[in-house]
């Protein structure tokens, strides 16, 4: 830091100017250039005595934390997309170990040879740790709302047999001490069990022989039930007290079970399952309640009905922290007393003036987790990104994780176990080297709904080599902010009830060259050219009937959605005359009533970018400008009249069918919540519908999935 600062007052003298310079070189062979303060900026490297810039191409925070150490700073904060500098482009696919002393010891393509030029240029920017305190930008990276001072801080805990009852002991003072049983009761119960992440109690008391009068921190609890943290309810005060009667207050917890009863709330768009934005099912669909006048009373209503202990928040605006949802608000003004059994029960009024951006949330008691046996790190990179290690209890060793099992949904309950919220990338790595010795967890399978790594299937310890594992070890990015991408159901349902366009279009083979190339056309269709005839003959010969409809993809996450491949990574497709930067960004499926497939078609993404934004969101991402992303609260649209935007079924009989459209299918990139990706419409495909120019289906019905 004093480097630095030395330097940049010296700059300033030369210059005789107040503003910030505009490079910082802090280490020869590496500088920031275009900074905006110090330690951030546009990373470019000296070569054969020019400057020159990297691209962000395979560029990640292990890469940056070796460039931020040649500067000469402690540590990487975060990278991004930097403006464009001058040519030339020096280096590549950079891969650094993490151990390396400067960014021209890691792994990269040759000096100067790089698909990162023109439009597709994206150079690197890092912004690195000036102290060892964490910076704002770290600090607002918290999984959800931060919470309060005070109160939150006063511990509770139970010294038994088992963790759900016991002896009641509170952290007074930096110390655990009993309370006495005197006047403890069910409510109180009611209370601690709630702190402590279950959804019920009952008093139980701790008889303890002496010879002499029993100690407590505190006696004469006196709580209505309804309370969130014991120490709110009244009470004597906490110091040294003589027990009236030999014995403690103690508890009886009961322990979660998973309910047979269909859920009427839940909770949405949180990693974790105790927490998140709050949704009522209600004649047949999920909506949203809004935060006037939300509580920390109605907040433990909601807690509890979903399994959890009472309200350690009550989340205001919990679309800064979970997302918005699509679904409509349905309470507003909720007013529980917090002994309701449901949110049903609680006054309230209608939805009004509420807009679809306050939603009410929840942060719920939960159980410990301290039970684990597969402790498991991130190692080698950051807080939030490396290889993941499991200890394994037997040897107590630490081992790495093989790849080949290794996906998106193990990422998330690792990430999950952290603390550390969603995973954002899971990926196998062989950037970390393992021995022969090294330990490896192989054959790991995980759902994605698991709290821990101890509740996922498989997982056998054997020694780590490139024979019993062949595609690395498990690498995960940790995140508390996503994207989440939620199709349109009335957009689909307007196009196959011909609201707005005939649904059915008959077309001739010949028109439709560039969607055979994609393969956006029915198998059947290659049979007419293996019989030998040519495009020319299909002029005349042969028509395709096809199944059109338009589609919006929603953002309503926390963070932008933006293609899985880097720009120099996207596919050209010469027919259309455009680059593909998310070759299956939707697929379309038409089922019949068995389930069985009849007719499939799929998207790619050729132009990602915001067409309108909503509730506050702004526009960031356009094809002209050759970037492509939907920005938080941004819809892209994707029109019943452009190619491949369609099913072909023209083999397909007439009857009842049901189409499922599918964003995102195959998870390239991670989301908030993956179950709302789907739109699923039932339909008729009748036999008047031959009538193909202005044909409708009938009986169209649609949903969104989750």
């Amino acid at each position: 830091m004093l480097r630095a600062t030395a330097l940049l007052f010296f700059v300033l003298l030369l210059t005789n100017v107040t503003a910030v310079p505009e490079y910082v070189e802090i280490s020869r062979g590496i500088r920031l250039r275009s900074s905006s303060h110090d330690g951030a900026g546009r990373v470019e490297i000296l070569h054969a005595g020019q400057w020159g810039t990297v691209c962000n191409e395979g560029w990640d925070l292990v890469d940056a934390y070796v460039a931020c150490r040649q500067l000469g700073f402690i540590g990487v904060i975060n990278t991004y997309v930097a403006p464009d500098g001058y040519d030339p482009v020096w280096l590549t696919r950079v891969n650094c170990k993490g151990s390396e002393k400067a960014v021209s010891q890691c792994r990269h393509s040759s000096w100067g040879k790089t698909r990162c030029e023109g439009r597709y240029r994206a150079d690197v920017g890092v912004s690195c740790r000036l102290s060892s305190e964490p910076s704002e930008e770290e600090e607002a990276e918290e999984c959800g709302p931060r919470p309060y001072p005070g109160v939150h801080d006063f511990a509770v805990r139970l010294v038994g047999k088992r963790p759900y009852k016991g002896k009641v002991e509170v952290k007074v003072g930096g110390s655990w001490q009993p309370i006495c049983a005197d006047q403890w009761d069910g409510r109180d119960a009611m209370v601690v069990c709630g702190q402590l992440g279950y959804s019920k109690g009952y008093a139980k008391v701790y008889t303890q022989k002496s010879t002499s009068q029993l100690q407590g921190v505190s006696t004469d609890f006196s709580c209505d039930g309804t309370e969130s943290f014991l120490q709110t309810c009244k009470h004597a005060g906490f110091g040294s007290y003589r027990c009236e009667q030999p014995a403690y207050a103690a508890v009886r917890c009961i322990p979660r079970s998973q309910s047979k009863k269909e859920a009427v709330v839940r909770l949405r768009g949180s990693a974790y399952p105790w927490q998140g934005r709050v949704e009522v099912y209600y004649r047949g669909r999920w909506q949203k309640v809004c935060d006037h006048e939300w509580d920390i009373q109605d907040a433990s209503v909601v807690c509890r009905e979903v399994g959890y202990g009472s309200a350690y928040e009550a989340v205001y605006r919990a679309r800064d922290y979970y997302g918005q949802g699509f679904t409509p608000i349905l309470f507003n003004e909720m007013d529980c007393h917090g002994n309701e059994k449901s949110l049903f029960q609680c006054g309230h009024t209608p939805p009004g003036s509420c807009s679809h951006t306050e939603n009410a949330g929840v942060r719920c008691h939960s159980p410990s987790s301290s039970l684990q046996t597969r402790v498991v790190r991130l190692a080698g990179g950051t807080r939030n990104q490396g290889r993941v290690e499991v200890l394994d209890s037997g040897s107590q060793q630490w081992g790495t994780i093989c790849a080949d099992s290794w996906n998106l949904e193990a990422g998330m309950v690792v990430c999950r176990q952290l603390g550390l919220g969603f995973a954002a990338e899971a990926r196998p790595s062989s950037r970390y080297n393992y021995t022969e010795g090294e330990l490896q967890l192989m054959n790991l399978t995980c759902s994605g709904r698991e709290l821990l790594l101890d509740e996922c299937k498989g997982g056998q310890w054997m020694p780590g080599s490139k024979s019993t594992c062949d595609s690395g070890i498990a690498f995960l990015t940790c995140t508390c902010r996503l994207p989440d991408l939620i199709p349109n159901f009335m957009t689909v349902y307007e196009s196959l009830s011909g609201v707005v366009h005939s649904p059915l279009q008959l077309v001739r083979l010949y028109r439709l060259q560039c969607a055979f190339e994609e393969k956006c056309l029915a198998s059947t269709a290659a049979t007419y050219f293996q019989a030998g005839k040519s495009w020319a003959q299909a002029r005349n010969e042969d028509s395709r009937i096809l199944l059109r409809f338009s589609v919006n993809v929603l953002n309503f996450g926390n963070a932008d959605f933006k293609p899985f491949a880097p720009r120099g990574d996207w596919l050209w497709h010469s027919c259309h005359n455009h680059f593909h930067s998310f070759e299956n960004f939707a697929q379309y499926d038409i089922l019949d009533r068995q389930g069985r497939e009849v007719a499939e078609g799929h998207k790619a993404s050729f132009c990602l970018e915001d067409v309108n934004c909503v509730g506050g969101g702004s526009k960031r991402y356009s094809c002209r400008l050759h970037n492509q992303g939907i920005s938080v609260n941004c819809y892209d649209s994707y029109a019943y009249d452009i190619d491949c935007q369609w099913i072909d079924i023209t083999d397909v009989p007439h009857g009842n069918y049901t189409l499922i459209v599918s964003i995102n299918p195959e998870k390239r990139r991670a989301e908030m919540d993956m179950t709302n990706n789907q739109v699923i419409c039932d339909f008729e495909y009748r036999a008047d519908s031959i009538f193909i120019l202005t044909g409708k289906l009938h009986h169209v019905n649609c949903r969104l999935s989750g």
